[in-house]
């Protein structure tokens, strides 16, 4: 009887010795998820917008191509007066599901250049400043090099993608599509 008698008191001992929260783990996996899940969370919400604003960008590219050709191929030289309001008209024509906040939220700058070596091109962002009295639209005639910038505002939700991409006070990211093209040789 003496064994047992110690087997118990060497259990009650151990038993005492350990604090009642280290033998309880109910509730262990709710507090590792509350641990976890934000940080997981705002990392999906992340990539999420990261891919939207890659999305946002290849549609801009997309529809700044389709509209320059009309520059490139002479046809909106010969039309008469074509504005830079009427470009992004027609940009905002090709970009699809974008196209409701389109003609408020893009910009359009184009240059002519004596040689493709001198396509440097002027951003309107000058820190976090929004200065689109720089931009110009200027056409060229034929032959002309001309280098074309659109520049579309995005209002980011991920506070954490300010610092990689352009931004704007606000949370408003600058996305940009360039092409640079020498005019055909069209009839004036």
């Amino acid at each position: 009887m003496s064994f047992f008698l110690k087997l118990l008191r060497a259990r009650r001992t151990r038993g005492a010795a350990r604090p009642t929260f280290a033998k309880d783990s109910r509730g262990a996996t709710a507090l590792e998820f509350a641990l976890v899940a934000p940080p997981f969370m705002f990392m999906i919400f992340a990539i999420f917008e990261l891919a939207l604003v890659y999305l946002v960008s290849i549609t801009l590219d997309n529809a700044t191509q389709q509209a320059a050709r009309q520059i490139r191929t002479g046809q909106s030289q010969s039309s008469g007066t074509y504005t830079s309001a009427m470009f992004v008209s027609a940009v905002c024509a090709n970009m699809g599901w974008l196209q409701s906040t389109c003609n408020t939220s893009l910009y359009v700058d184009a240059e002519t250049k004596a040689s493709f070596a001198a396509a440097n091109p002027s951003s309107p962002v000058q820190g976090t400043t929004w200065t689109p009295a720089n931009l110009k639209f200027d056409m060229g005639g034929p032959n002309s090099i001309v280098i074309l910038h659109t520049y579309f505002q995005w209002k980011l939700i991920t506070p954490v993608l300010y610092g990689g991409l352009q931004t704007l006070p606000g949370g408003i990211s600058v996305v940009i599509a360039t092409t640079t093209f020498r005019n055909e040789p069209y009839p004036t």
